[in-house]
């Protein structure tokens, strides 16, 4: 099913495309990349996480892909958070997550200046700085 979404001139990673109870997640690489999908905990299903290497292998990002089910369970919503702890404590590089939470009663608090940036009163404990990008989809600095 994953050759329906080839890019020509990128490597497509995917998670949970066949499931029958979630959307999956498609994750496309530059094919000059040197990149490869990282093990992280299961628990939270419609997570992608990819580590991407320079041409000498030296510099390293840690690019993540994550969708919230709008309904998600608290108990569901527990495991991302689990998720971002784990993330943040197992991968010391600098990381890159584009994410669709669905948090319809989500509070940021903004501060001014060139770039919007937030602080989730949900997720905060784990020590995030959100940058507010288009509609729902937000890229996350770890």
């Amino acid at each position: 099913m994953a050759s329906e979404f080839n890019l020509e001139g990128y490597t497509v990673y995917c998670q949970g495309l066949e499931s029958k109870n979630y959307r999956g997640l498609l994750l496309y690489v530059k094919f000059n990349i040197a990149a490869s999908v990282v093990d992280t905990p299961d628990t939270f299903q419609e997570s992608i996480f990819v580590m991407i290497k320079d041409s000498k292998h030296k510099n390293k990002l840690l690019i993540g892909n994550i969708y919230r089910n709008p309904k998600s369970s608290p108990e569901n919503d527990n495991m991302l958070y689990e998720l971002f702890k784990y993330v943040q404590k197992q991968f010391k590089v600098p990381k890159l997550t584009v994410e669709d939470f669905n948090f319809s009663n989500i509070t940021w608090h903004y501060n001014h200046g060139y770039d919007v940036n937030a602080v989730c009163s949900g997720l905060s404990d784990n020590e995030l700085k959100f940058v507010i990008a288009v509609g729902r989809i937000c890229s996350c600095n770890i």
